[in-house]
Protein backbone atom coordinates (compact mmCIF):
# COMPACT_ATOMS: atom_id res chain seq x y z
CA UNK A 1 0.00 0.00 0.00
CA UNK A 2 2.58 2.30 0.68
CA UNK A 3 4.20 1.93 -3.10
CA UNK A 4 1.27 2.24 -3.93
CA UNK A 5 -0.30 5.40 -2.05
CA UNK A 6 -3.47 6.95 -1.80
CA UNK A 7 -6.57 6.63 -3.12
CA UNK A 8 -6.91 3.12 -4.27
CA UNK A 9 -9.26 0.93 -5.43
CA UNK A 10 -10.09 -2.50 -3.85
CA UNK A 11 -12.04 -5.20 -5.64
CA UNK A 12 -13.01 -8.17 -3.95
CA UNK A 13 -12.65 -12.15 -5.38
CA UNK A 14 -16.64 -12.32 -6.13
CA UNK A 15 -17.98 -13.36 -8.92
CA UNK A 16 -21.75 -10.89 -8.57
CA UNK A 17 -20.63 -9.02 -11.63
CA UNK A 18 -19.12 -5.57 -10.27
CA UNK A 19 -19.44 -6.44 -6.75
CA UNK A 20 -17.52 -5.45 -4.17
CA UNK A 21 -15.52 -2.38 -5.28
CA UNK A 22 -14.54 -0.49 -2.75
CA UNK A 23 -12.86 3.15 -3.10
CA UNK A 24 -10.43 3.61 -0.12
CA UNK A 25 -9.39 7.38 0.44
CA UNK A 26 -7.33 6.54 3.35
CA UNK A 27 -6.25 4.61 5.98
CA UNK A 28 -9.04 4.57 8.08
CA UNK A 29 -11.11 3.48 5.66
CA UNK A 30 -8.74 0.57 4.70
CA UNK A 31 -9.04 -0.92 8.20
CA UNK A 32 -12.62 -1.81 8.12
CA UNK A 33 -12.87 -3.14 4.87
CA UNK A 34 -9.52 -5.01 5.44
CA UNK A 35 -11.47 -6.58 9.39
CA UNK A 36 -14.76 -7.81 7.54
CA UNK A 37 -13.47 -9.15 3.85
CA UNK A 38 -14.55 -12.59 3.13
CA UNK A 39 -12.95 -12.76 0.04
CA UNK A 40 -9.47 -12.49 -1.02
CA UNK A 41 -8.66 -8.42 -1.76
CA UNK A 42 -7.10 -6.91 -5.38
CA UNK A 43 -5.78 -3.38 -4.61
CA UNK A 44 -4.80 -1.27 -7.20
CA UNK A 45 -4.57 2.00 -8.59
CA UNK A 46 -7.31 4.66 -8.51
CA UNK A 47 -6.91 5.63 -12.24
CA UNK A 48 -8.06 8.61 -13.83
CA UNK A 49 -8.47 8.55 -17.60
CA UNK A 50 -10.37 6.82 -20.01
CA UNK A 51 -10.99 2.85 -19.70
CA UNK A 52 -10.65 0.25 -22.75
CA UNK A 53 -10.79 -3.36 -23.20
CA UNK A 54 -9.57 -5.86 -25.57
CA UNK A 55 -9.64 -9.62 -26.25
CA UNK A 56 -7.35 -11.98 -27.22
CA UNK A 57 -6.79 -15.53 -28.65
CA UNK A 58 -3.65 -17.61 -28.22
CA UNK A 59 -2.73 -20.55 -29.95
CA UNK A 60 0.98 -22.12 -30.47
CA UNK A 61 3.04 -19.15 -32.07
CA UNK A 62 0.24 -16.62 -32.42
CA UNK A 63 -2.56 -14.16 -30.93
CA UNK A 64 -5.24 -13.18 -32.69
CA UNK A 65 -6.55 -9.66 -31.51
CA UNK A 66 -10.40 -8.25 -31.17
CA UNK A 67 -10.48 -4.38 -31.98
CA UNK A 68 -10.16 -2.47 -28.80
CA UNK A 69 -13.25 -0.98 -27.37
CA UNK A 70 -13.42 2.23 -25.53
CA UNK A 71 -15.76 1.86 -22.20
CA UNK A 72 -15.67 5.31 -21.34
CA UNK A 73 -14.36 7.76 -18.96
CA UNK A 74 -13.27 6.69 -15.56
CA UNK A 75 -14.72 8.52 -13.18
CA UNK A 76 -12.38 9.14 -9.67
CA UNK A 77 -13.96 6.66 -8.11
CA UNK A 78 -13.26 4.00 -11.53
CA UNK A 79 -16.44 3.33 -10.97
CA UNK A 80 -17.89 1.67 -14.31
CA UNK A 81 -20.96 3.29 -14.18
CA UNK A 82 -23.95 3.17 -16.82
CA UNK A 83 -21.63 3.73 -19.86
CA UNK A 84 -22.04 3.83 -23.72
CA UNK A 85 -19.77 1.99 -24.91
CA UNK A 86 -18.15 1.65 -28.97
CA UNK A 87 -16.03 -0.81 -30.82
CA UNK A 88 -13.63 -0.17 -32.53
CA UNK A 89 -11.14 2.90 -30.45
CA UNK A 90 -8.16 4.02 -31.42
CA UNK A 91 -5.91 4.96 -28.12
CA UNK A 92 -3.68 7.46 -28.29
CA UNK A 93 -0.42 6.52 -30.34
CA UNK A 94 1.91 6.36 -27.33
CA UNK A 95 -0.43 4.45 -25.16
CA UNK A 96 -1.26 1.83 -28.15
CA UNK A 97 2.50 1.34 -28.52
CA UNK A 98 2.77 0.67 -24.70
CA UNK A 99 -0.13 -1.60 -25.21
CA UNK A 100 1.39 -3.98 -28.09
CA UNK A 101 4.73 -3.92 -26.14
CA UNK A 102 2.43 -5.48 -23.43
CA UNK A 103 0.63 -8.12 -25.03
CA UNK A 104 4.36 -8.89 -26.56
CA UNK A 105 5.57 -9.60 -22.86
CA UNK A 106 2.70 -11.37 -21.77
CA UNK A 107 2.89 -13.87 -24.75
CA UNK A 108 6.86 -14.05 -24.01
CA UNK A 109 6.64 -15.06 -20.46
CA UNK A 110 3.41 -16.91 -19.62
CA UNK A 111 2.93 -18.07 -23.39
CA UNK A 112 -1.06 -17.53 -23.26
CA UNK A 113 -3.32 -20.49 -24.84
CA UNK A 114 -7.12 -19.61 -25.31
CA UNK A 115 -8.81 -16.68 -24.62
CA UNK A 116 -7.79 -13.88 -22.64
CA UNK A 117 -8.93 -10.24 -22.17
CA UNK A 118 -7.56 -7.22 -20.67
CA UNK A 119 -8.90 -3.83 -19.59
CA UNK A 120 -6.80 -0.83 -19.32
CA UNK A 121 -6.79 2.92 -18.87
CA UNK A 122 -5.33 5.62 -20.82
CA UNK A 123 -4.25 8.29 -17.90
CA UNK A 124 -4.93 12.29 -18.88
CA UNK A 125 -1.18 12.36 -19.36
CA UNK A 126 -1.20 9.62 -22.27
CA UNK A 127 0.18 6.86 -20.27
CA UNK A 128 -0.91 3.46 -20.22
CA UNK A 129 -2.03 1.28 -16.49
CA UNK A 130 -3.30 -2.02 -16.95
CA UNK A 131 -5.98 -2.44 -14.71
CA UNK A 132 -7.23 -6.37 -15.54
CA UNK A 133 -6.33 -9.36 -17.27
CA UNK A 134 -8.36 -12.22 -17.19
CA UNK A 135 -8.12 -15.62 -18.35
CA UNK A 136 -11.45 -15.41 -20.86
CA UNK A 137 -13.20 -13.68 -22.58
CA UNK A 138 -14.69 -10.52 -21.33
CA UNK A 139 -17.68 -7.97 -20.92
CA UNK A 140 -17.20 -6.94 -24.97
CA UNK A 141 -18.02 -10.02 -26.33
CA UNK A 142 -20.90 -9.01 -27.98
CA UNK A 143 -19.05 -5.90 -29.11
CA UNK A 144 -16.43 -7.94 -30.75
CA UNK A 145 -19.11 -9.87 -32.49
CA UNK A 146 -20.92 -7.13 -33.78
CA UNK A 147 -18.07 -5.03 -34.95
CA UNK A 148 -16.39 -7.73 -36.33
CA UNK A 149 -19.30 -10.23 -38.08
CA UNK A 150 -16.88 -13.27 -35.94
CA UNK A 151 -18.16 -14.24 -32.85
CA UNK A 152 -15.03 -14.53 -30.57
CA UNK A 153 -16.48 -17.69 -28.32
CA UNK A 154 -16.86 -19.50 -31.77
CA UNK A 155 -13.56 -18.43 -32.74
CA UNK A 156 -12.94 -20.34 -29.64
CA UNK A 157 -14.97 -23.23 -30.22
CA UNK A 158 -12.76 -23.78 -33.23
CA UNK A 159 -9.67 -23.88 -32.31
CA UNK A 160 -10.63 -26.58 -29.78
CA UNK A 161 -11.40 -28.13 -32.61
CA UNK A 162 -7.99 -27.41 -34.24
CA UNK A 163 -9.17 -25.10 -36.33
CA UNK A 164 -6.90 -21.93 -36.25
CA UNK A 165 -9.11 -18.52 -36.07
CA UNK A 166 -7.27 -16.96 -38.81
CA UNK A 167 -5.82 -13.74 -39.11
CA UNK A 168 -6.47 -10.64 -36.23
CA UNK A 169 -10.91 -9.96 -37.35
CA UNK A 170 -11.13 -6.40 -39.00
CA UNK A 171 -14.13 -4.04 -38.19
CA UNK A 172 -16.43 -3.67 -40.67
CA UNK A 173 -18.98 -1.28 -38.60
CA UNK A 174 -19.09 0.47 -35.12
CA UNK A 175 -20.79 -1.36 -32.54
CA UNK A 176 -22.09 1.06 -30.47
CA UNK A 177 -23.36 -0.89 -27.01
CA UNK A 178 -26.18 1.31 -25.14
CA UNK A 179 -27.56 0.73 -21.46
CA UNK A 180 -31.38 0.49 -21.93
CA UNK A 181 -33.16 0.10 -18.11
CA UNK A 182 -35.91 -2.29 -17.26
CA UNK A 183 -37.37 -3.63 -19.88
CA UNK A 184 -37.66 -1.38 -22.27
CA UNK A 185 -36.87 -1.84 -26.27
CA UNK A 186 -35.69 0.50 -28.30
CA UNK A 187 -37.34 1.33 -31.29
CA UNK A 188 -36.51 -0.69 -34.63
CA UNK A 189 -33.36 0.63 -35.96
CA UNK A 190 -32.45 3.06 -39.16
CA UNK A 191 -32.21 0.49 -42.39
CA UNK A 192 -28.76 -0.27 -43.31
CA UNK A 193 -28.13 -1.17 -39.51
CA UNK A 194 -28.85 -3.42 -37.42
CA UNK A 195 -29.56 -3.54 -33.46
CA UNK A 196 -28.47 -6.66 -31.49
CA UNK A 197 -30.27 -7.70 -28.03
CA UNK A 198 -28.62 -9.61 -25.93
CA UNK A 199 -30.95 -10.64 -23.00
CA UNK A 200 -28.99 -12.36 -20.61
CA UNK A 201 -29.90 -15.67 -18.87
CA UNK A 202 -30.24 -17.06 -14.99
CA UNK A 203 -27.43 -18.79 -15.41
CA UNK A 204 -25.64 -15.83 -17.37
CA UNK A 205 -26.98 -12.66 -16.47
CA UNK A 206 -23.93 -10.57 -16.86
CA UNK A 207 -25.85 -8.28 -19.87
CA UNK A 208 -28.71 -7.53 -17.43
CA UNK A 209 -27.51 -5.64 -14.32
CA UNK A 210 -28.60 -3.15 -12.03
CA UNK A 211 -31.87 -2.93 -13.47
CA UNK A 212 -30.03 -2.34 -17.27
CA UNK A 213 -29.85 -4.34 -20.48
CA UNK A 214 -26.91 -3.60 -23.07
CA UNK A 215 -28.30 -4.02 -26.80
CA UNK A 216 -25.83 -3.31 -29.37
CA UNK A 217 -26.54 -0.76 -32.35
CA UNK A 218 -23.65 -1.91 -35.89
CA UNK A 219 -23.45 0.68 -37.74
CA UNK A 220 -21.64 0.42 -41.00
CA UNK A 221 -20.00 2.92 -43.11
CA UNK A 222 -22.43 5.27 -45.03
CA UNK A 223 -24.99 5.31 -42.12
CA UNK A 224 -23.28 7.50 -39.28
CA UNK A 225 -25.87 10.30 -39.77
CA UNK A 226 -29.09 7.88 -39.70
CA UNK A 227 -27.70 6.17 -37.13
CA UNK A 228 -27.45 9.63 -35.22
CA UNK A 229 -30.74 10.81 -36.28
CA UNK A 230 -32.24 7.74 -34.75
CA UNK A 231 -30.32 8.38 -31.41
CA UNK A 232 -31.67 11.63 -31.21
CA UNK A 233 -35.63 10.61 -31.54
CA UNK A 234 -35.40 7.76 -28.84
CA UNK A 235 -38.23 8.47 -26.67
CA UNK A 236 -37.15 10.03 -23.23
CA UNK A 237 -35.36 7.22 -20.74
CA UNK A 238 -34.57 4.71 -23.05
CA UNK A 239 -30.77 6.22 -22.17
CA UNK A 240 -29.71 6.90 -18.43
CA UNK A 241 -28.29 9.84 -20.35
CA UNK A 242 -28.52 12.28 -22.88
CA UNK A 243 -28.72 11.17 -26.49
CA UNK A 244 -25.65 13.25 -27.10
CA UNK A 245 -23.60 11.63 -25.19
CA UNK A 246 -23.93 8.06 -27.22
CA UNK A 247 -23.90 10.31 -30.44
CA UNK A 248 -20.25 11.39 -28.96
CA UNK A 249 -19.87 7.53 -28.54
CA UNK A 250 -20.85 6.48 -31.76
CA UNK A 251 -18.53 9.53 -33.66
CA UNK A 252 -15.66 8.14 -31.77
CA UNK A 253 -15.99 4.66 -33.17
CA UNK A 254 -16.26 6.10 -36.48
CA UNK A 255 -12.95 7.91 -36.67
CA UNK A 256 -11.21 4.80 -35.38
CA UNK A 257 -13.19 2.59 -37.90
CA UNK A 258 -11.91 5.26 -40.60
CA UNK A 259 -8.35 5.11 -39.43
CA UNK A 260 -7.38 1.91 -38.97
CA UNK A 261 -10.20 -1.30 -39.27
CA UNK A 262 -8.25 -3.30 -36.97
CA UNK A 263 -8.87 -0.88 -34.29
CA UNK A 264 -5.22 -0.74 -32.97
Amino acid sequence: MAELGLPVLVKEARSEFHAGRHYVRDERELGPLCAGAVFPLLVQEAVTGEEFAAEFLSGPGSTVAWPVASLGRLDERCAPGRRVRVAPAAPPAGARRELEAVVRDLERAFAPRGPWQMDFAVTDAGRLRVIELNGRFGGVSNMSWACTGLDPHAAHARAVLGRHPGPAPAAHRVALELPVPGEAVPPPPPPGTELLLFPGSPANPGPRVGGFHRCVLGVPPGREEAARDWLAALPPGTLPGPWQEAAARLARGTAALRITPGGW
